[in-house]
């Protein structure tokens, strides 16, 4: 960046792993004030629940070829590094943009309608994999995907 005169500003919430004392030239680094993450970060108003849906399909896939085959599910490292990606590609440029616009960064909401993401019922594949492990039936495709929504990942820093 700095080779191109651009410079760039990273808007990043307040989490303990993201605290740095590192400089940067062409980066300037700010951190959204305390307890608003969840209204100001376009990252929390629907492309992280978008990722992990797609996400969780392409596990799903997994687990159903694996079925078909007759194999027991496991899934490595690299497997989880391609499904990752896969699900990334998958986000949608309007997904990221109509996130923007609710989160109030970007001022083009009369340019593109936004659309509410919810995760849909898993098809198929999920009653595959309901019937196959003998789930309770309410535990939904949906549930599978807001499964780890009140996991904390971070701790708080004490000195």
């Amino acid at each position: 960046m700095s080779l191109k005169g651009k410079k760039v500003l990273l808007l990043i919430d307040n989490c303990t792993a993201h605290k740095t004392k590192k400089k940067f030239n062409s980066i300037k680094v700010e951190f959204l004030p305390p307890n608003t993450t969840s209204q100001l970060q376009p990252m929390d108003q629907g492309i992280i629940q978008n990722f992990k849906i797609l996400y969780r399909k392409e596990v799903i896939r997994t687990m159903v070829n694996d079925i078909d085959e007759g194999r027991s599910f496991s899934i490595n490292l690299l497997q989880t590094m391609r499904m990752c990606y896969k699900a990334w590609e998958n986000v949608e440029k309007n997904t990221i943009v109509n996130c923007f616009i609710k989160s109030g960064i970007s001022t083009k909401e009369k340019e593109i309608k936004y659309t509410h993401l919810e995760s849909d019922d898993g098809g198929s594949d999920w009653r595959l994999i309901v019937d196959h492990y003998k789930l309770e039936p309410e535990i939904t495709f949906h549930t599978f995907t807001e499964i780890d929504t009140n996991i904390h990942t971070t701790g708080v820093l004490s000195v």
